[in-house]
């Protein structure tokens, strides 16, 4: 069952990305996406495999299910989060959007907990929390320093 809520979570924000008004451009999306796919990816391998904080599944189908969201939910929800907060106009809707996101991480982590897909040793919702707005703030700082290397001081 946990490789079918990644799946269809990991199927939702690709449906979800691909209707949205994108605000970003292509190149801004990809590199958004790249971004959070390699924090990602580096961010679970240091908790999971060095600091042995948390243990993951050794299930093939449950396995792929962690691959999953760390390789297409993480990112696609950061960079659909990341869309509505340049579009949004007031600070507020930026802020609402930003924490839909980690909302939405933090509750999928919960459900990679219940299905046994991770194990938390000396981990908690709390740290992923932590770590998702961390994640959200960096590609967005890092966002903003692309958009006004290509753009310009005019960028926002």
């Amino acid at each position: 069952m946990g490789f079918v809520v990644m799946f269809v979570a990991a199927w939702l924000a690709v449906f979800i990305f691909y209707c949205m008004h994108e605000r970003l451009s292509i190149l801004e999306n990809a590199f958004a996406f790249l971004v959070v796919l390699t924090l990602g990816i580096n961010a679970s391998w240091i908790v999971a495999e060095e600091l042995k904080l948390v243990e993951l599944t050794k299930d093939g189908l449950l396995y792929t299910g962690f691959i999953l969201f760390r390789t297409v939910v993480l990112p696609f929800v950061v960079v659909i989060a990341l869309n509505a907060m340049i579009l949004a106009e007031r600070a507020t809707v930026a802020l609402f959007a930003a924490a839909a996101a980690v909302a939405s991480l933090v509750a999928l982590n919960g459900a990679a907990l219940h299905y046994d897909i991770v194990r938390y040793e000396k981990w908690n919702l709390g740290y992923d929390a932590i770590t998702h707005i961390l994640m959200l703030a960096v590609v967005y700082a890092l966002l903003r320093l692309y958009r006004r290397t290509v753009y310009g001081r005019a960028a926002s």
